[in-house]
């Protein structure tokens, strides 16, 4: 898990266990994200363990992740895949204007010419693509997605952003993944969330260090509470 210690954020490792009420003493990393490390907010200084910005936080976690191998970005909805790719590229100007290009922007990618024919070369996506950063869910046109897939195959992406479309059989060389939102809606008729199913749950983390591509995986989850 990663969350709040002191002014900072930590990493802290548990084994997985049935038994949640003897998990044993877990290890941690201190200060595995500062404040402001990327520029200023990226990520912010937080207020509280309930209190600071989870889109910033997740942003700035894939980055320092995608240094070392393929990141997958898990979202419970479209919308927070747009909120966390547009802070990407806030945090990739913001390490332009402090340390220089840090990422090489790549204008040469299949999915970067499907991204602008469709949505425009100004376009959060497209922009998202250019700096390595891939999207990835239902309602996106086929080709772009079939060419994310095979981009970042291609090591011409470090960072997929999706929603639960990566749970239906895409295969992907990922060795971190980082859960932002388990949360896939809200069901109006019953009054409560609508949940990721475990099985869907237990597909997606499945998925981090697979046989054939990485030899061993990472999951994060951007915790808020204690």
């Amino acid at each position: 898990h990663l969350h709040v210690w002191g002014n900072s954020w930590r990493v802290v490792f548990r084994t997985p266990s049935l038994d949640y009420k003897n998990l044993g003493t877990p290890s941690f990393i201190n200060s595995f994200l500062t404040p402001d490390m990327y520029g200023k907010g990226f990520p912010s200084k937080p207020k509280s363990n309930k209190s600071f910005d989870k889109i910033a936080l997740t942003a700035s976690l894939a980055y320092k992740l995608s240094e070392n191998g393929g990141v997958l970005v898990f979202c419970g909805t479209t919308q927070f895949v747009d909120y966390i790719g547009n802070k990407i590229i806030q945090l990739h100007n913001s390490i332009k204007s402090i340390h220089g290009e840090e990422w090489n922007e790549n204008y040469s990618t299949n999915s970067y010419y499907f991204a602008k024919k469709i949505f425009g070369e100004n376009h959060w996506i497209a922009k998202c693509i250019s700096i390595g950063v891939g999207v990835h869910y239902g309602n996106l046109p086929e080709i772009l997605r079939k060419n994310v897939e095979q981009d970042y195959k291609n090591n011409n992406l470090k960072i997929i952003l999706c929603t639960n479309t990566v749970c239906q059989g895409v295969n992907f060389p990922i060795k971190y993944i980082v859960v932002h939102s388990l949360i896939l809606g809200y069901d109006q008729k019953m009054k409560r969330p609508i949940r990721l199913l475990q099985r869907d749950f237990e597909n997606l983390i499945g998925r981090a260090g697979r046989a054939g591509y990485e030899t061993e995986g990472l999951i994060f989850y951007v915790q808020n509470t204690s």
